[in-house]
C-alpha cells in the first residue's frame, strides 16, 4: 500500500512535468512536479494512514476499506503506467518537426535552461562545433528531453560544484549533441538499461522515474538515436544522433544533377 502511494505520486509528478514543460521553462515543470508529487503524498499517507489506526478500535470496517483503496489504487496506477510509458502514449503523441540549425539549437538550449541552472549552482555551458549543420525537429519535444536529461543530472551531483556540459558537433550524416556531468554516473554493465521504463540506478529509491525513457521516446519518434557512456568530467554523457537535413538536401540536388 505504501509503495502503491509512492508510485502513484511519482507519475503524477511525472504528468505535471510533462504537461507544464511544453508551457515554459522545463526545470520549473521538473520543480513543480516534485513540489506536486510530494503534496499528494503527504495528503493520501494522512488519509490513509487515519482510517487504517482508526480501524483498530472503531471496527472492522476501516481497515477493510484501506484494504479496498490500496486495491483501486494499485489499478489506477497500472493504468497511468501503461497510458505514460507505451509506444503510443501522450508524451510524445504529435510530433511538429521544423528545421533548426545547430546553432538556434543552441541558442534555444542557453535561453530556457542557463539562468535555471547557474540559479541552482550548476555550472552549465554550450558549445556549438556544428557550424551550418541542420536537423528537422519538434523544438518542443526537445525541450522536454533536455529538461528531462539535465534533471536526471542534477538528482546524480555528489560534488560540491555540479556540471553540465552540452556538446553539439556535426558528424558525417548526423548531428551530435553530447549532455555531460560530473555526477555520479552509472556502471557499465547499466548504460544500456537506463532508459527502460522506471528504471533507476539508486537501489535505496522505491519509485523509478519516467524521464530518459520518454527522452528515448522523443529521440525514436524522430528517426535518431540515444545512448549513453561515461563522460569525460566523471559522470554521465548522454548522446542524440540525429539525421543531418543539410546533407540529405546535398544528396538530392547532386542526385539530380
Amino acid at each position: 500500500m505504501v509503495r502503491g502511494i509512492g508510485v502513484f505520486c511519482s507519475i503524477i509528478g511525472t504528468y505535471v512535468v510533462r504537461d507544464d514543460g511544453l508551457k515554459g521553462n522545463a526545470m520549473k515543470a521538473i520543480f513543480r512536479g516534485y513540489v506536486t508529487s510530494a503534496t499528494i503524498s503527504i495528503i493520501l499517507f494522512a488519509v490513509v494512514g487515519y482510517y487504517y489506526l482508526e480501524g483498530l478500535n472503531g471496527g472492522w470496517w476501516r481497515p477493510f476499506l484501506a484494504v479496498t483503496i490500496g486495491v483501486f489504487l494499485a489499478m489506477a496506477i497500472d493504468r497511468i503506467t501503461e497510458h505514460f510509458t507505451g509506444t503510443t502514449g501522450a508524451p510524445v503523441n504529435e510530433i511538429k518537426k521544423e528545421e533548426v540549425t545547430a546553432e538556434e539549437l543552441r541558442k534555444h538550449i542557453v535561453y530556457d535552461y542557463s539562468d535555471e541552472l547557474e540559479s541552482l549552482g550548476v555550472a552549465f555551458s554550450v558549445n556549438n562545433r556544428a557550424e551550418d549543420a541542420s536537423v528537422l525537429i519538434d523544438i518542443q519535444k526537445f525541450k522536454r528531453v533536455f529538461g528531462n536529461i539535465f534533471g536526471n543530472s542534477i538528482k546524480h551531483f555528489t560534488s560540491e560544484v555540479g556540471r553540465i556540459n552540452v556538446d553539439i558537433s556535426a558528424g558525417k550524416d548526423v548531428l551530435v549533441i553530447e549532455v555531460s556531468d560530473n555526477g555520479e554516473g552509472v556502471e557499465e554493465e547499466k548504460l544500456d538499461i537506463i532508459f527502460e521504463p522506471l528504471y533507476t540506478s539508486d537501489e535505496g529509491r522505491k519509485v523509478a522515474g519516467l524521464g530518459l525513457s520518454i527522452c528515448r521516446e522523443i529521440v525514436d519518434r524522430h528517426g535518431g538515436r540515444i545512448y549513453a557512456k561515461k563522460s569525460h568530467m566523471g559522470g554521465l554523457a548522454v548522446c542524440i544522433e540525429l539525421e543531418r537535413t543539410d546533407k540529405t538536401e546535398k544528396k538530392h540536388l547532386l542526385g539530380k544533377g
